[in-house]
């Protein structure tokens, strides 16, 4: 389904990629495939679903409704909180909302 299909990403963060374009300002894209992001997330999802059912067991009252995670993508295509898996110079961000 996603065979071969890249997914361009914008970042201050230079990379080693071969087919990296400059952009005005300086800005590098880095086009990852898309199997790979997919996978670089799933890695960081069980740290994220575990995080959501704290927030469910914290709410036993129902006060809190609705959770927003808003993940980092560097410009090689690792996901994460900022800091960890995404390096600093990610300007990426997956918001995930969650309803709980």
């Amino acid at each position: 389904m996603t065979d071969g299909e890249r997914v361009l990403i914008f970042s201050s963060e230079k990379t080693t990629m071969n087919d990296d374009y400059s952009l005005m300002g300086g800005e590098t894209v880095g086009a990852v495939e898309v199997e790979e992001l997919i996978g670089n997330f799933a890695k960081i999802q069980p740290t994220v679903n575990s995080l959501i059912e704290r927030a469910k067991d914290a709410s036993s009252d129902g006060s809190l409704q609705e959770v927003t995670v808003s993940l980092g993508i560097n410009a090689k295509g690792a996901v994460g909180f900022l800091g960890t898996g995404a390096e600093i110079g990610g300007s990426a961000t997956l918001t995930l909302k969650y309803k709980i």
